[in-house]
């Protein structure tokens, strides 16, 4: 049995910045050797991701499952016993002999170096992912007419540009394994005019470009969502089959593809919105291990907008929706969990409203009345990661006058620093991600004039 050690044995510089909540729980059941490593290897990867290994919290946790969830059963059983485990395994609650939620670790005072823009500009849509499986995060960007793609190097520079033809001016990109050969592929949705007088003015296709296995990308295949205009797209498994389906945020309804197991997809299915719809994230929302969407929604003229829930049936079928208001028509989403609780939570970036709304989850697919974040402008695009490196989900945002580049931190509990000026962009898209390899997430901020890279510093 390997010997065990306490917290004061480790060398604090590979606890730096780290949660103490999952340095507490590894000390108490791994060897000083399995601590540092582990410790040090995450801190370096990425500390917003960290996670108690499940068979820890499987083997601590019982008693405080028979507690919290007695009386509960089947489904509800599960779905209390999964948000506890998913609790420990983020480090904010312990379970033990003292079950308790400790405070997290403050974050880093955070600036970031922006680079010289690269050439190849859009404003339209931006996505950071390893697309040649090199452990470098690379980018991904979205233009009328072009997909390019620049591999990083993984210090937070970027290589040359690849373009690639989609078949129409895109608005929206998704990054995932769709043909199921261990490459992830880029899914665009992108529109073309159709030639008369054969079809409609406008035809929207989620165009799929297959990776070749290195970064590279084949022809693109087209696959119709419909006629109307849209924004968004976003891949993930709505049906429980390990395969990337597709939802595509149109007006005025949310489009699902599913994948047929073999990289194409069949018939779209519509889910309705009723409103302008922009925006499109998928997550688990009520912890039942099935996929669930939230899109955002326009609202009246000069009424407030929207986010509507659908939750998913995990056969790739989705309930009615229940909605929650946010601030006037809602341009962006981003899901995640914001103050720690181990459920997803949801944020806009609302235009007409100049602010950033933040719903709280509560775990069953509903949540709190939002709070919102005044943005200083009118807010385009929003993006969420962990800048400071406190295992607390932070954004950037784009607003306020000339689409400054604007950053909020989370307090620690969910709630929000006013928003901090970074640097003045342009209309911009902006995306989160690794790209320097530092364990904290960087920005890719995408304007017509040029992409710049945004690495986030401690002070």
């Amino acid at each position: 049995m390997p010997q065990t050690t306490s917290p004061s044995r480790l060398p604090t510089a590979s606890l730096a910045g780290y949660p103490a909540t999952v340095i507490h729980v590894r000390c108490a059941v791994a060897s000083a050797r399995r601590v540092v490593v582990l410790v040090a290897t995450l801190a370096v990867a990425t500390p917003a991701l960290a996670r108690v290994p499940a068979k820890v919290c499987r083997e601590t946790c019982p008693g405080l499952v028979a507690q919290e969830c007695a009386g509960l059963r089947k489904k509800k059983l599960k779905r209390c016993r999964a948000k506890i485990i998913r609790r420990c395994r983020r480090g904010t609650l312990v379970c033990g002999a003292t079950t308790t939620t400790l405070p997290i670790a403050p974050g880093c005072p955070v600036t970031f170096v922006v680079s010289d823009p690269y050439p190849g500009g859009t404003d339209q849509t931006v996505a950071i992912a390893d697309v040649n499986r090199d452990a470098k995060r690379d980018v991904v960007l979205g233009a009328n007419g072009a997909v390019m793609v620049r591999l990083g190097n993984g210090d937070g520079t970027l290589g040359p540009l690849a373009g690639y033809d989609p078949g129409g001016d895109v608005r929206g990109v998704a990054i995932a394994d769709v043909t199921g050969d261990g490459s992830p592929d880029i899914v665009a949705a992108n529109f073309m005019d159709a030639p008369p007088p054969t079809g409609p003015s406008t035809v929207v296709n989620a165009s799929v470009l297959p990776n070749l296995g290195n970064g590279t990308f084949g022809q693109a295949v087209p696959y119709f969502v419909g006629t109307r205009d849209f924004h968004d797209v976003v891949a993930a498994d709505f049906n429980g089959d390990q395969k990337p389906d597709l939802a595509v945020a149109t007006q005025p309804s949310v489009v699902v593809l599913l994948n047929d197991g073999n990289g194409a997809f069949g018939a779209a299915g519509e889910l309705p919105v009723d409103t302008i719809g922009r925006a499109v994230a998928a997550a688990d929302l009520n912890g039942d291990g099935k996929l669930d969407l939230a899109a955002t929604k326009g609202g009246p003229p000069g009424g407030n907008g929207a986010v509507a829930i659908f939750l998913g049936d995990g056969t790739g079928g989705f309930g009615s929706p229940v909605s929650y208001e946010v601030g006037r028509f809602p341009y962006s989403i981003v899901a995640g969990d914001v103050n720690g609780d181990g459920t997803v939570d949801l944020a806009t970036a609302n235009n007409n409203s100049t602010d950033m709304s933040v719903l709280i989850g509560n775990g069953n697919g509903t949540f709190a009345a939002s709070v919102t974040y005044d943005a200083g402008g009118l807010p385009t695009s929003l993006a969420g990661g962990d800048f400071d490196g406190n295992a607390r989900l932070d954004f950037v945002i784009s607003a306020g006058p000339n689409a400054t580049v604007g950053r909020f931190m989370n307090l620690g509990d969910g709630t929000f620093a006013a928003v901090v000026p970074t640097f003045t962009a342009g209309s911009a898209a902006l995306a989160s991600g690794d790209l320097d390899g530092d364990g904290k997430a960087d920005v890719a901020s995408a304007t017509a004039l040029g992409l710049r890279v945004l690495l986030s510093r401690c002070q």
